[in-house]
């Protein structure tokens, strides 16, 4: 006779939620006005964007003041018509292809494949638009003794690869990356005061946030891609964190 069951988690399913986002396409959407380096507008005539995003909040049995969270996000979203935007500086030292249409009053003509000075960006990602994106994390609050709680909680966020330049400088792609975040606290249990002591990005994983134009000391020339500058993420912090309300006097 076989005697073993099926484990099934118990708890309360606090939040379900499943959104579809359905395809929308924006015609004719200007991403950023006139590009003076090419001399053309910068319009997408289609952007395209999907996607599905799962979010969840349980609260298992058996520990009072715990739950769990969790979301998964999906988002394709990408230029479907023409896009022209300047070349970047692996494509104009020679070192990337696809620098092959000629800026001219009205849009952009084919030309010999790397003597352009513009690039088509049809079938690429947005910027700063990652595929996948997602985090989970728990809550607990407990109490101590009377009139005083225990305060956790933790988190951990992912996000996969974007780019992180408008004119798509294989340099400034952003490789997938975690975010873990935590903290600690004691609180009141009137909720007349509390103490917490909170980190983030407790791994110090640094991560680009933007990227652009070419520092003075390095410009970008038919031998040299240039050097870039752009803004990081904060680096690990930890701080305290007081809180006091009216009834705490």
């Amino acid at each position: 006779q076989n005697d073993t069951h099926p484990i099934r988690p118990k708890g309360r399913l606090l939040i379900l939620r499943i959104e579809l986002r359905e395809d929308r396409r924006f015609t004719d959407l200007n991403i950023g006005g006139c590009n003076k380096n090419i001399g053309i507008e910068l319009t997408a005539t289609k952007v395209r964007t999907q996607g599905l995003e799962v979010e969840m909040l349980w609260a298992p049995q058996g520990i009072r003041g715990l739950t769990l969270n969790t979301n998964l996000n999906y988002n394709d979203a990408r230029y479907i018509a023409d896009y022209f935007d300047g070349c970047n500086g692996m494509q104009i030292s020679g070192r990337r292809a696809g620098c092959d249409f000629r800026a001219q009053l009205g849009g952009a003509v084919p030309i010999a494949p790397g003597t352009g000075n513009a690039q088509n960006l049809k079938g690429f990602q947005l910027v700063r638009a990652p595929r996948w994106t997602g985090s989970a994390g728990f809550a607990y609050q407990g109490e101590l003794s009377d009139g005083l709680k225990l305060a956790l909680n933790g988190n951990a966020a992912y996000s996969s690869a974007y780019d992180a330049y408008v004119r798509y400088d294989p340099r400034a792609r952003q490789q997938p990356f975690w975010i873990l975040n935590a903290g600690i606290g004691l609180h009141a249990s009137d909720k007349s005061w509390a103490v917490d002591l909170i980190g983030r990005n407790l791994t110090n994983r640094i991560f680009l946030t933007g990227s652009g134009g070419v520092l003075p000391l390095g410009g970008t020339s038919a031998t040299s891609p240039g050097e870039l500058q752009g803004p990081l993420s904060n680096p690990r912090t930890v701080m305290v964190q007081l809180t006091l309300r009216p009834s705490a006097f």
